[in-house]
């Protein structure tokens, strides 16, 4: 039986302008919105900030300044897991995991540039005064998310002669907590919270591999997951409204595949295809509108389709040699329109319109659907390598603008060479590793000891 507690945490987060900016067009004289790209005028931006006075002559503050975007985290979690062999051919193991996390999400001012103060008047327990906010305080929105996790799962192995055999199901609850700051509880003049109830959520997987021979092999796999919607489907983090029945997230699942070894074990061959269904998946994409302020897109219900194939191979004719190739083709596409939310938070508090979002056969993002390795790695010596790589991807897509149009990231293709030339050595006493990485024409080295 092993048993882990852990902390984890970290701030992090960006940054941006706020407020009213002066904007340089990219010909004098027009409209900044009609003479893209634009730039920023700080001149002229702390000019006005220093000169922003009423009738009177009273200072207003900086119309517009530099924000910061602030996350910060903690988790704290205990994972536990026991191993149980019933017999020769029966391994079984089962565990359970508890985490609990908050997270502070709120922007911060980061310079006036010029002016004395920035007046915001979005915090409810203000008074007058403190709405005069200077550098490092809080605007725009100050939420607090609390996440409680609770989950166990049981697994079992069984092998004999040439059949192995293994089933997995595991379950989870997951409950969510919300507080802002900034607003006051429609009772009892206190913050604004709401929390939910436990979230179920649940998963099967099983599989099963036969050995023709001790070198040649088959497997299938299939799996259904029932996940926990995200925080974003459950709770409304600018109003504190939680969902009256949360769609989980859903993944079915099929691989088939087969593993070989031939020329006394020289050639090792893998394939592998697969097919899965991801349905009701949720996701957030930050966009930046055409004056220049980050707002949001929440979408919810996107049903996608991912299929494919990847093959391996690696040879190696002498004792000093291997040769690898990767190659591997993909079609993973959204199936249905969806619907989702944008969030403009250009006026300082967050406004909400909803909109459909027209993405059905549209290619699904983030990495590229067909790819090719090639290498090759010299063994001089034992514990030293030298290695080359070259690998070209291609069909790479991702959703952008409010509009999740279809953009190409990255043009047709993409070739890269990598050389990794390692030294190591390991004594009793110490482990050193030295590297020197070419990567695309620039050199970095990496020293550990």
């Amino acid at each position: 039986m092993y048993t882990t507690a852990y902390w984890s945490g970290g701030h992090g987060g960006g940054t941006g302008t706020y407020g009213k900016l002066v904007r340089q067009p990219a010909v004098p004289g027009n409209a900044w919105y009609k003479s893209p790209p634009w730039s920023w005028d700080w001149n002229a931006t702390i000019a006005n900030n220093r000169n922003n006075t009423d009738s009177l002559g009273n200072d207003l503050g900086s119309a517009g300044i530099l924000r910061n975007s602030r996350n910060n985290q903690w988790t704290v979690g205990l994972i536990s897991k026991a191993y149980w062999k019933l017999t020769d051919n029966w391994k079984t193991s089962f565990g359970i995991d508890w985490r609990k996390a908050e997270i502070d999400h709120f922007r911060e001012v980061r310079d006036l540039l010029g002016g004395s103060y920035f007046l915001y008047t979005g915090n409810e327990f203000d008074t007058p005064e403190q709405q005069k906010k200077k550098l490092g305080d809080k605007i725009a929105y100050y939420n607090t998310n609390t996440v409680d996790w609770f989950g166990a799962y049981l697994q079992g192995e069984y092998t004999k002669d040439r059949i192995t055999g293994y089933g997995t199901v595991g379950w989870s609850m997951i409950s969510y907590g919300y507080t802002n700051h900034f607003k006051k509880a429609a009772t009892g003049g206190g913050e604004l919270t709401s929390s939910t109830d436990w979230i179920n959520g649940y998963q099967i997987k099983g599989g099963a591999s036969y050995r023709f021979t001790g070198v040649n092999s088959v497997f299938f796999n299939a799996g259904y997951v029932s996940k926990v919607p995200i925080f974003d489907q459950v709770i409304n983090d600018r109003d504190g409204t939680v969902a009256t029945d949360p769609t989980n997230e859903t993944f079915t699942s099929f691989e088939l595949g087969t593993n070989n070894k031939f020329a006394d074990g020289k050639v090792n061959t893998n394939l592998n295809l697969y097919y899965t269904t991801w349905m009701d998946r949720a996701n957030r994409v930050s966009i930046q509108d055409q004056a220049g302020n980050d707002n949001l897109i929440l979408l919810k219900g996107i049903d996608a389709r991912h299929m494919g194939v990847e093959f391996e191979v690696n040879w190696m004719p002498v004792s000093l040699l291997r040769l690898d190739g990767t190659v591997s083709f993909g079609n993973w596409v959204y199936t249905d329109d969806v619907n989702g939310t944008y969030v403009d938070y250009s006026g300082g508090t967050p406004t909400e319109k909803d909109y459909n979002y027209y993405i059905k056969d549209l290619k699904v993002g983030d990495q590229p659907q067909t790819g090719l390795v090639l290498g090759a790695t010299v063994y001089p010596v034992k514990g030293m390598s030298f290695q080359v790589l070259w690998s070209m991807y291609s069909n790479m897509y991702a959703i952008g603008n409010q509009q999740v149009e279809q953009i190409l990231l990255i043009g047709d293709k993409v070739g890269k060479l990598l050389l990794i030339i390692s030294w190591i050595f390991i004594s009793t006493m110490h482990y050193h590793s030295t590297s020197l990485v070419y990567l695309s024409k620039y050199l970095h080295m990496h020293l550990t000891c």
